[in-house]
């Protein structure tokens, strides 16, 4: 447990390996669904960020 500012206690860890674990399945869906509208010889930035 982690006290606050205010003298209550919250917990510490069990809400992060929530959210990792949502992150990563939401990784798994969603991360074909995008990656076939980019362009084969798309590879991060191009000069048109600049």
């Amino acid at each position: 447990m982690i006290p606050k500012a205010n003298g209550n206690l919250r917990r510490l860890g069990i809400p992060t390996v929530a959210d990792r674990v949502i992150q990563a399945s939401l990784k798994l869906v969603l991360e074909p669904v995008f990656e076939a509208d980019f362009r084969p010889c798309a590879y991060g930035r191009t000069s048109a960020w600049r």
